[in-house]
């Protein structure tokens, strides 16, 4: 017959209050139901037994449990709805609050989760050695670390990034460059890129890359290479090639705008006349001999005396008789021009 049990308890017609399911062990029923709740020391209903109050006036006090004894009961109401509030509340007391934590290994002071949470939070959140990410575990799948937690794989990295050794510090920090400015992909090639590049003497390189920003409103120029062009344009001194004569010399058109210093047995052969060709002559001394200026072939020179330019016969040279006596030939592309004064002769070949 036990096999039709459960269809009898289908179709049984239960009193609007009772008790089943004796359990002699227990002293008492498991199951109990009516409109009213068992008083406390009612015997009769084992120790866990389930009440289901048909009268009550809420589902807060629908279902109650025997958490007193077979021979002296005392029923509490479970409140499912206020239970499952209560776990979902954040409000204090409620919440994670309400569940306990066993922490049979012992990490925690905190008897609840919510208190187990906040341990956790301090703990991660604290600098002192030994707590924060120090507690925190590293997988390293790729090998990057000898470190196992947060903490040491900081600092490995930290010594790296400092390193000066080849293949560590700016070589393990990566370049995006998207403007295309480096063909390095680390900040150590990029800055051997850079220093080669200041170092150049290539046209575009070198000075020509270092900005000017010239607040004064000085240049120009906008980079350093054009601003040294620049001053050296403006304010370059006008250095003079000063020539020796040296007893004989000949002179050359690339020498023009020389001076030459004359002494008393000095020869000077001028080049052949060509316009523009310009030179001056310093006489030091005369003592024994004086100096004489040769024209190229039968060139011509032309003195200056009494404010009139006269030509002098063909191949005639210079000499000049006075120490001290400066004075400048120049070349119209034919002939020869100066001096201007009386201390000097012009005399044959």
């Amino acid at each position: 017959m036990k096999h039709m049990m459960p269809s009898c308890l289908e179709e049984a017609d239960f009193p609007s209050s009772g008790k089943a399911f004796y359990v002699p062990s227990l002293s008492g029923n498991l199951l109990a139901w009516g409109p009213t709740v068992p008083s406390d020391t009612d015997e009769g209903y084992a120790k866990g037994c389930l009440f289901i109050h048909s009268d009550a006036a809420s589902d807060a006090t629908r279902l109650y449990i025997n958490v007193g004894s077979g021979s002296s009961a005392n029923f509490d109401a479970i409140d499912a709805v206020g239970i499952e509030t209560e776990l979902a509340a954040t409000t204090s007391g409620n919440g994670a609050s309400k569940v306990g934590v066993y922490d049979s290994a012992g990490n925690f002071t905190g008897t609840n989760v919510e208190a187990v949470l906040a341990e956790i939070i301090t703990t991660l959140a604290s600098a002192a050695n030994g707590n924060g990410a120090s507690t925190v575990g590293v997988e390293d799948s790729a090998g990057n670390f000898t470190a196992t937690d947060v903490e040491a794989a900081l600092a490995e990295i930290m010594s790296l990034l400092a390193s000066t050794s080849n293949a560590e510090g700016a070589a393990l920090v990566g370049v995006e460059d998207s403007a295309g400015n480096f063909t390095a992909t680390d900040v150590e090639a990029a800055l051997a890129e850079i220093m080669s590049l200041l170092a150049s003497t290539s046209n575009a390189e070198g000075a020509a890359l270092v900005g000017v920003e010239d607040s004064a409103g000085n240049f120009t120029a906008t980079d350093v290479e054009a601003a040294l062009a620049e001053i050296a344009s403006d304010y370059s001194p006008n250095v003079r090639n000063v020539i020796d004569a040296g007893g004989s010399t000949a002179l050359t058109a690339a020498q023009s705008g020389s001076l030459v210093v004359l002494t008393g047995e000095d020869v000077v052969t001028l080049p052949a006349a060509a316009a523009g060709l310009w030179y001056d002559f310093l006489v030091t001394d005369i003592t024994t001999q004086t100096p004489r200026i040769d024209p190229d072939g039968t060139e011509q020179i032309y003195v200056n005396v009494s404010s009139t330019w006269a030509a002098q016969a063909a191949g005639k040279y210079v000499a000049p008789t006075a120490a001290g006596d400066m004075f400048r030939l120049y070349s119209d592309g034919t002939s020869w021009y100066g001096p201007v004064g009386t201390a000097f002769t012009v005399e044959g070949s």
